[in-house]
């Protein structure tokens, strides 16, 4: 009586079986590079998406945002997927336009799909140390008179 219960009990709620493991992967870092990088509007869902691919894992990605050199809006960029043996990263940030300037913040931005919107983007390596940037938008110079803004490209780039 006591096997068919069980027995019955494995068809109604299954029986766990042990998965077969994936053997470890040690994964093979090198300095992180920024290999794509995206920015778009989406004017009907009011929503900047950025997206950034690199070559290997990094510690950080962020995000500058201007129109004027004056008013700045930074954004951390989250990681959404990386490869388990350390060859890339994606970090994927998502805005979304709200009218009123003084609710800027997290997941929010006073920028409209219509502004003519500057964007550096950065990487650092795991040790938090700046590996590489990109500037998105019309002009690429200004990050170079605005605080805070890292050098891009890096003094090593061409």
């Amino acid at each position: 009586m006591r096997a068919a219960a069980v027995a019955m009990g494995c068809v109604l709620v299954g029986c766990l079986q042990p998965l077969p493991s994936e053997p470890p992967i040690e994964p093979e870092l090198t300095t992180p590079v920024i290999e794509s990088v995206g920015l778009d509007c989406d004017f009907e869902a009011a929503r900047w998406t950025l997206t950034l691919q690199t070559t290997s894992w990094a510690g950080d990605a962020a995000s500058l945002w201007t129109t004027d050199d004056v008013f700045v809006e930074r954004y951390d960029l989250p990681s959404v997927a990386f490869e388990r043996d350390g060859s890339g990263e994606t970090f994927e940030l998502i805005l979304r336009v709200i009218g009123d300037w003084r609710k800027q913040g997290m997941g929010n931005t006073s920028y409209t799909c219509a502004d003519d919107v500057s964007v550096i983007v950065a990487i650092q390596d795991l040790d938090g140390v700046l590996t590489d940037c990109r500037t998105l938008g019309p002009q690429p110079e200004r990050w170079a008179a605005i605080e805070g803004a890292p050098p891009c490209p890096l003094p090593d780039e061409p």
